[in-house]
């Protein structure tokens, strides 16, 4: 095999740095993906990449949303806190 000392990873990139003080997901679909289509996964990536957050930087005191969208995903978020224990 040509090809026997390639390696292949997995590079997560769930929150993209913009700046100092800015996180993107990057997905530029969302919206339309949620709105339109009713599919809640790019709500599971913000519960995710919410819950690597503070598994980096700790507890996050306060989190505000609105919306349908922003219970699920604060729904989500504490759902997978439990099931990490």
């Amino acid at each position: 095999m040509p090809y026997r000392n390639v390696n292949i990873y997995e590079l997560p990139m769930d929150l993209v740095p913009l700046d100092s003080d800015l996180l993107s997901m990057e997905l530029p679909n969302a919206f339309s993906d949620v709105e339109l289509h009713g599919d809640d996964t790019p709500l599971y990536y913000a519960a995710r990449s919410l819950v690597k957050l503070q598994e980096v930087y700790g507890v996050i005191p306060t989190i505000c949303g609105k919306g349908k969208s922003a219970k699920l995903v604060a729904d989500m978020v504490k759902r997978m806190i439990v099931e990490q224990g």
